[in-house]
């Protein structure tokens, strides 16, 4: 989905993780329910594209690229939602 700023936008995790894995650029995240998050990344007429080969099942990805990308995603969600502490810097295991 496609918003004014030119951003494609998904709440579909897996999606975002696809998106990610190809190197699209994220943007600021957004809350958009107490539980869901929406994923906004630049250059929506690429992301279009890749949405459109991901829902048709064309879509191909390394595996290790999609579950390392999907880690990334699930991070995301969960510091946006606030069910993750941000790491803490300079801090010792």
């Amino acid at each position: 989905m496609r918003n004014q700023s030119n951003h494609f936008a998904t709440s579909d995790l897996h999606l975002a993780a696809f998106l990610l894995a190809h190197g699209c650029t994220l943007s600021t995240p957004r809350l958009i329910s107490p539980r869901r998050i929406e994923f906004a990344f630049a250059d929506a007429e690429r992301c279009e594209s890749l949405a459109l080969d991901f829902v048709s099942g064309r879509g191909i990805i390394e595996a290790r690229k999609f579950l390392d990308a999907q880690g990334q995603a699930r991070d995301i969600r969960d510091l946006t939602l606030g069910t993750k502490e941000q790491p803490k810097t300079g801090a010792k295991p």
